[in-house]
């Protein structure tokens, strides 16, 4: 059992095991990192460990939460000032998503099992990801429609099709990575053909 913390003290370590945790996830992957090398790093106990977090794909997902939230934020801000047209927007945010895998070690490392984490996770987290990932879709569309351009499909669909995407990105190495951006490419036209064009 971990020492008790005061809140600032609980704020910094926090802030200090999810940076360790996530060079060592780009480096070696979810599966290989070792949490008695993560609470080296940081210096507290393995004890303390578990007073932040009940194992490390826990961990993993709290970094992967504070990824998705600084993204949504530039993609909310994005809708509000943009120039582009509404298509041109949506291609945007589907690329985006890409570039930031792409850029991500932790997302492409082979031995990162991502997908694995994300799906052996709790019924209450999974629940809780999907009702902010709608939120924003919801906010992203409302946005839109103060702007004139009313979309029509349901967040749940947008969803799915961004969340197809990342999918298919982070097994870049499995599809084929000779023809992952062509398929890519054909999936966003295709998605903005059919839920987007015409939100007028």
């Amino acid at each position: 059992m971990g020492r008790a913390y005061t809140l600032e003290e609980k704020k910094k370590i926090r802030e200090n095991l999810k940076k360790i945790a996530k060079a060592m996830f780009k480096g070696k992957g979810v599966k290989k990192a070792r949490i008695e090398e993560i609470t080296k790093a940081v210096g507290i106990s393995l004890g303390g460990f578990y007073t932040f977090y009940k194992n490390k794909e826990d961990l993993f997902l709290d970094i992967i939460n504070d990824i998705e939230k600084e993204m949504f934020n530039k993609l909310i801000q994005e809708a509000k000032t943009t120039e582009d047209s509404i298509e041109e927007y949506f291609r945007k945010v589907a690329y985006i998503m890409c570039e930031k895998i792409n850029k991500n070690k932790m997302f492409m490392n082979k031995d990162s099992d991502v997908l694995k984490v994300i799906n052996n996770s709790s019924v209450e987290d999974k629940k809780r990801a999907l009702a902010e990932d709608l939120f924003v879709i919801e906010k992203i569309k409302s946005i839109w429609l103060e702007r004139g351009c009313n979309i029509d499909a349901p967040a749940e669909k947008l969803l799915g099709v961004f969340r197809c995407i990342t999918t298919i990105r982070s097994n870049a190495e499995m599809i084929g990575e000779n023809v992952i951006d062509e398929l890519t490419s054909h999936i966003i036209d295709k998605f903005v053909e059919v839920y987007i064009n015409g939100s007028r």
